[in-house]
């Protein structure tokens, strides 16, 4: 794979480019590719179903526009489906440590880093990339199950009823968050969706032994967006 990888990114990155394998996972092997001064991660999806490849491409979308409106992401330098209809993406590559336990500090930055991903869902419209043709179609039955979905959630939820909604992580857990010059980074946006904020924050802090640091997410996260009452009845 690193044979076809080296080929397929060198009209990209140039002749000198160097990839090593990082590590596998469940769904995408990880690559470290490096060129002269620069090295950066390069993601392949290993999944072939058209569901998977769709998803993949939607979150590395994602990504690019979360980094293009100032979040704390990696950029996405490239993404293209292969031959074999692989889909290998490149993201910056973040020079820092994941933070295996919480302190008071990094529980304070971590809820600042949650909202400020919540304030720009609110502030900013996602605009819908184009896709690839094989992907078109099933992108416009997927955005139409959405809508469906967010009205279902709407009328027969009444626990949705009046919450801030908009971009949610969907997977929050300490494994997706960096710390990296002083700076909080969040990773693997696979799984975002719509969905009330509060939910987001609720299901984080009740996850292992983030509990125990509740009091300082939930200050670090109003220190960006404040909790409107109905979100704080929710939350405590």
């Amino acid at each position: 794979m690193i044979a076809e990888l080296t080929d397929l990114l060198s009209s990209k990155f140039g002749n000198n480019i160097k990839i090593t394998f990082f590590r596998s996972g469940n769904r995408k092997n990880v690559y470290i590719a490096e060129i002269p001064q620069n090295k950066f991660v390069v993601l392949v999806d290993t999944q072939k179903s058209i569901s998977q490849q769709y998803c993949s491409l939607r979150s590395n979308y994602m990504q690019k526009f979360l980094f293009q409106s100032g979040l704390d992401v990696a950029d996405v330098l490239y993404l293209t489906a292969t031959k074999d209809d692989l889909i290998v993406a490149c993201h910056t590559y973040i020079d820092g440590y994941k933070i295996l336990k919480m302190n008071e500090d990094s529980a304070f930055q971590i809820g600042r880093a949650i909202a400020k991903l919540h304030l720009l869902s609110t502030d900013k419209e996602f605009i819908q990339p184009k896709y690839p043709l094989k992907y078109e179609l099933y992108n416009v039955i997927k955005s139409e199950l959405s809508l469906l979905q967010k009205l279902k959630s709407s009328l027969t939820d009444k626990s949705w009823h009046g919450l801030p909604c908009g971009i949610c992580h969907f997977d929050l857990n300490l494994s997706n968050f960096i710390f990296s010059n002083d700076k909080i980074f969040m990773i693997d946006f696979d799984r975002f969706r719509y969905w009330p904020f509060v939910y987001e924050l609720k299901h984080f802090i009740n996850t292992d032994s983030n509990c125990l640091f509740s009091t300082q997410i939930i200050e670090g996260y109003n220190s960006v967006r404040p909790l409107t009452p109905d979100e704080h009845d929710i939350l405590y």
